[in-house]
């Protein structure tokens, strides 16, 4: 019997495939956990099109992540935050900061991830990997800045006035 699957099944195939299974496992158990469901003319025609939509998005997935990777490659990210003396960041610098800081520069990160430990706690220059889909990565280069302690002291008191 030919079904078409309607999810990833091990061992069979993935969602979209048209396959040729046994009756009784088709009928026992693909049909009644809604895993696939009989592969007619129009289902089949059906399928092939979600497939090929499928591909196309993820072509122009790849293609969008390939121009955000050449123009943040190599790029220098500037963080500043407040610090003790000793250059110990009072709050660590996080994937959060990180995507901040890019979005500052008008550029969504939002897809990816970074490669290791992204917890900064001190004063200094960091070389990140971000990992983005289609097992893409790009190399940044953060420098993380002491506040001017002017800066500090204004925030301060723009904190008392404020409450």
């Amino acid at each position: 019997m030919k079904v078409i699957l309607l999810k990833d099944v091990p061992n069979l195939g993935r969602k979209n495939d048209v396959k040729t299974v046994a009756d009784g496992f088709a009928r026992n158990f693909l049909f009644p956990k809604q895993m696939a469901r009989a592969a007619t003319e129009q289902a089949v025609k059906e399928a092939v099109q979600r497939k090929s939509a499928k591909a196309k998005k993820q072509e122009l997935d790849l293609k969008e992540t390939e121009e955000l990777i050449k123009k943040i490659d190599g790029m220098d990210v500037e963080i500043e935050s407040r610090s003790s003396e000793a250059g110990t960041l009072y709050a660590g610098i996080g994937f959060d900061e990180i995507r901040e800081a890019f979005e500052k520069k008008k550029i969504d990160i939002s897809g990816s991830v970074l490669k290791g430990d992204p917890e900064i706690k001190e004063v200094g220059e960091y070389e990140l990997v971000l990992q983005f889909p289609h097992n893409l990565e790009a190399d940044v280069r953060l420098s993380i800045v002491a506040k001017a302690e002017q800066d500090n002291a204004k925030e301060a008191t723009k904190k008392k006035k404020g409450k």
